[in-house]
């Protein structure tokens, strides 16, 4: 990486299953975001997030503020 892109990183993980003849899709990660908002001020935060998606329609997303609670409730 050069060294403008230093301190960014994203990371995600993608499960796709079939069980039963049907089939569902997971994916979660940690993601880092640094840039300027409109007066050019420095902004940053870190996201982590979980995705799932089921044949039948069931779809569920979760976002939260990075925090070592967070990143084990997701895990779990």
């Amino acid at each position: 990486m050069g060294a403008g892109n230093r301190n960014r990183w994203y990371n995600l993980g993608v499960n796709t299953w079939a069980g039963a003849g049907r089939w569902a899709v997971a994916h979660g990660g940690i993601m880092n975001a640094q840039g300027r908002d409109a007066q050019g001020r420095t902004t940053s935060g870190v996201v982590v997030s979980q995705a799932f998606r089921a044949a039948n329609g069931t779809a569920v997303f979760i976002a939260l503020d990075w925090t070592p609670e967070a990143q084990d409730s997701l895990e779990e």
